[in-house]
């Protein structure tokens, strides 16, 4: 009879022991609870209960952040929760001083990739002009704006070289490149090749009468036109001016008819009478 008991205790005690050691999972050993996510079962990993950050929670002899075997692999993840700034992250992260907290986690309405605090979102700080790099975003170490499409740094904004009449073409900016509407009376003109639309006189790209009388951004014109004629295909016409030479000049009614940004304006000619004729020439 004791010997019997002795064998049954003994049968239960490799049972028990047979139950216990069973925790493997398909994928190998882990140490998952309610609250740590350890996949690779070395301890480490994410939760309140895990022994620390994991920074490759597939590898159980690597997990501590600065160790060799952590920086491998093309992610900058301060917190080692897996996500941060590189390739192979699992994601960007929002907060990498937290293991807890990244993008699709406890991260609010703000995309942060380099984790900064600035991104896109009304949680975040405010806006970030260069979202991988942790010391970068507006106000700090950003350039003025500067609206380029063609990358030539040309266009609209403080941080732009200078106006682009072409942001579509690089090799173009300013100047003979620049087109000049259709051509016409009054158009804008780096030379005289873009005034292709002139029908009395000499086209000529008219930046200057005397060497006094300015046209700021060329005016496309017709020189030694015949006073009256009709210089081009819209509403230029000859006129005589200063009383001894003749060029093709735009009619108008109202300034907004004219390159007002350039310093055009519509007016008599000089000299003239209320009640005269009015064109698009520089104002005086």
């Amino acid at each position: 009879m004791r010997k019997t008991m002795t064998m049954m205790v003994a049968s239960l005690f490799l049972l028990s022991f047979a139950a216990c050691g069973d925790d493997d999972t398909a994928g190998g050993n882990n140490n998952n609870t309610a609250n740590c996510t350890d996949l690779d079962g070395d301890g480490y990993g994410v939760g309140a209960d895990c022994l620390g950050a994991d920074c490759n929670d597939s590898d159980s002899a690597c997990y501590a952040v600065g160790d060799a075997c952590c920086t491998t692999t093309d992610c900058t993840d301060l917190d080692g929760d897996g996500y941060g700034v590189g390739a192979d992250c699992l994601g960007a992260d929002c907060d990498d001083a937290d293991i807890s907290c990244y993008e699709g986690a406890c991260c609010g309405d703000c995309v942060d990739v380099d984790g900064d605090g600035f991104g896109e979102g009304t949680d975040c700080q405010g806006p970030d002009c260069d979202d991988n790099d942790v010391s970068c975003w507006v106000g700090a170490c950003c350039p003025a704006p500067c609206v380029d499409v063609d990358g030539d740094g040309y266009g609209e904004g403080a941080g732009c070289l200078g106006p682009d009449c072409n942001d579509e073409d690089v090799a173009c900016n300013a100047g003979a490149c620049c087109p000049a509407g259709n051509g016409g009376v009054g158009e804008a003109c780096g030379d005289v090749s873009q005034c292709t639309d002139i029908t009395s006189g000499t086209p000529e790209c008219l930046t200057s009468v005397g060497g006094y009388f300015n046209f700021p951004g060329g005016y496309c014109t017709g020189n030694g036109c015949v006073p009256g004629d009709s210089c081009d295909s819209d509403t230029g016409v000859c006129v005589d001016l200063f009383g001894f030479m003749q060029y093709c000049l735009k009619p108008c009614t109202v300034p907004s008819e004219c390159r007002e940004a350039e310093g055009y304006t519509c007016t008599t000619l000089p000299g003239g009478q209320a009640g005269d004729p009015t064109y698009c020439i520089p104002a005086a």
